[in-house]
């Protein structure tokens, strides 16, 4: 079975859209999870009359708290029943013709090494696909290994292999997917790139945080993602490349570098900590060199 799953709040049209078009991608066995992340727009009441329509195969599950991206995906993550699960952002939508989701379930189930697919994604702010980095600096095409993916569409085993949870509740937004990569290649699986699915993605306007606080939770959760994984050798240019990024962002302000430092209290967690080795981490330098994981 194939487990779809949704995370959403207040974005009622375009979940519509994403719903009915991943229905339409699909033949094999499926299932639909929504998990609302407090939505106050009605989606409620949409998702449940598209209930009536398509039946049990779509679920919702309401959230009385934002429980952020991390948190809502660990939840669709554990509720799922099918063996590979692909997650779409709900204002993407799949524009591949055929039953591709059935290409990247089949793909998924044939390639043992490969725990996670990442699909094309033409953004709309981008006006074009989003890049990725992927080993060797290879052209985007099937098969090549990436360094991370994008979130907004991507295919996932569920198997013991994966972290439990899947990500690190406390991060809530941005740098989840690099934490699952690192942890992916850490114990011996890979990252691929499947162009087969193709989603546009059309970001909301709608509860999106400012540009200071997108890039702010980027920085601040791509390093401690870093702190996880990173041996001391390679945490020193690390810690220096976030401490010239964050001074430049506060714009030198005391005010904002506490608040950031708050920020890092709170969500630094030494239980995810999965130190590589020095060896794992010459091998992921191999793979995407070493400018890529500064």
């Amino acid at each position: 079975m194939l487990s779809i799953v949704i995370i959403t709040c207040n974005r009622k049209d375009s979940l519509e859209k994403t719903i009915l078009s991943c229905i339409d991608h699909v033949s094999i066995e499926w299932e639909l999870i929504v998990v609302d992340n407090g939505s106050t727009d009605g989606t409620r009441t949409m998702v449940e009359d598209m209930q009536k329509e398509i039946g049990f195969a779509l679920q919702y599950h309401y959230s009385n708290t934002n429980l952020g991206v991390a948190g809502a995906r660990n939840l669709g993550y554990d509720l799922a029943k099918g063996e590979i699960l692909y997650f779409i952002d709900d204002d993407a939508i799949v524009n591949t013709s055929g039953t591709c989701l059935d290409e990247g379930y089949y793909y998924l189930q044939k390639n043992n090494k490969v725990q996670v697919l990442s699909t094309q994604i033409w953004d709309e702010l981008w006006n074009g696909i989003l890049p990725e980095i992927t080993y060797h600096g290879e052209e985007m095409n099937d098969g090549v290994k990436l360094r991370s993916f994008i979130g907004a569409s991507h295919f996932m085993k569920k198997s013991s292999f994966m972290p439990s949870p899947l990500y690190p509740q406390n991060l809530f937004y941005g740098g989840e997917e690099l934490y699952l990569s690192y942890y992916i290649y850490k114990y011996g699986g890979c990252v691929e790139y499947f162009e087969c699915v193709s989603v546009e993605h059309h970001p909301s306007k709608k509860t999106r945080m400012s540009h200071y606080d997108l890039y702010k939770n980027r920085v601040l959760n791509s390093f401690i993602v870093k702190e996880y994984f990173y041996p001391e050798p390679y945490l020193i240019l690390s810690r220096m490349t976030y401490w010239y990024r964050i001074l430049k962002l506060a714009g030198f302000s005391f005010g904002r570098l506490n608040e950031v430092k708050k920020l890092h209290g709170s969500r630094y967690d030494f239980r995810y900590k999965e130190t590589m080795t020095i060896s794992e981490m010459k091998m992921l330098i191999s793979l995407f060199g070493y400018r890529y994981l500064i």
